[in-house]
């Protein structure tokens, strides 16, 4: 009997465990659809020295929801371009 006891407490911690998993996953899945190729719909800016041409096309790693008073469309964007990574708004896409 206190054999069976051990083995639903492990079973339950074996559940919880998994289920804690997945549930802090699905945040992520998600976003997955948003990682493909992309083309700037217009010049970007990044810094002093960098800018991407309008019609550019950019690998994006992952899309992040934010407020719109950071990025205007509420999505951040973080891409490769040129071997380089690079972060902006997703609207800007």
């Amino acid at each position: 009997m206190r054999s069976l006891e051990k083995l639903f407490s492990f079973l339950i911690v074996v559940v919880t465990t998994l289920t804690a998993i997945v549930i802090l996953l699905l945040p992520s899945m998600g976003h997955a659809e948003d990682t493909e190729r992309y083309i700037s719909a217009q010049h970007i800016d990044i810094g002093q020295n960098t800018s991407i041409a309008a019609g550019t096309e950019v690998e994006f790693l992952g899309v992040i929801d934010l407020t719109q008073s950071v990025a205007a469309s509420g999505r951040f964007a973080t891409f490769t371009n040129g071997g380089k990574i690079f972060n902006a708004d997703a609207y800007l896409f």
